[in-house]
């Protein structure tokens, strides 16, 4: 994943306890400040559908209001689960972050966002890690399939098994059921009664 950086104040800092404490110092300085004031992380506000739920196969957003002072570090985010991946963060130019993750696995994840130096030690920011739960995506007909005997041979005044496996775009079984399905059976035309016969022998 490709760092963000914190855009720099647009003006200094006015809070006695934050002071422009962070604003002067080398990277080793910065992440020796960032071990000790945990409290940089824990100032970060995150907010967005992303940060609870998702779907397979489809794009989920969250967002991250950052603290003015906090320049020169960077966020990361990562999705631990089923899959392991990293979210994408886009630096908005005031302040706040876009972050976007595509999961391509459904299941309970654990989404860890950090906050810290490039090249030293991260800090949760408050609330991290957040459980993500990703369902599958929306069926998509195409990719459903069929099967059971029902689908070749019912006996007249009985009933006829045909099982339907819902998919999404991915191919993925849905994890959850309701969508709505309709069978219908009609007269087949002489051609495909012919075909028919022919598939069975």
């Amino acid at each position: 994943m490709t760092p963000t950086l914190c855009s720099p104040p647009r003006s200094t800092p006015r809070s006695p306890s934050h002071g422009g404490l962070l604003t002067q110092l080398s990277p080793s300085e910065l992440s020796a400040a960032v071990r000790k004031f945990s409290w940089l992380a824990a100032d970060v506000v995150a907010h967005g559908v992303g940060l609870s739920q998702a779907s397979c196969n489809q794009p989920a957003y969250f967002f991250l209001e950052a603290p003015t002072f906090a320049r020169g570090l960077q966020f990361r985010a990562q999705l631990r689960g089923p899959s392991v991946l990293a979210a994408t963060i886009r630096d908005r130019g005031d302040g706040s972050y876009e972050a976007k993750y595509t999961c391509a696995v459904s299941g309970d994840y654990a989404l860890h966002v950090t906050l810290g130096p490039p090249h030293g030690r991260h800090e949760h920011v408050s609330g991290s890690p957040f459980r993500v739960h990703v369902t599958s995506g929306l069926v998509r007909m195409p990719r459903c399939s069929a099967s059971g005997s029902g689908l070749s041979l019912i006996v007249a005044g009985t009933e006829g098994l045909i099982v339907l496996q819902a998919r999404d775009e991915g191919g993925l079984v849905l994890s959850r059921g309701g969508e709505p399905l309709d069978v219908s059976l009609v007269a087949a035309t002489d051609d495909a009664a012919a075909q028919a016969a022919e598939e069975e022998e």
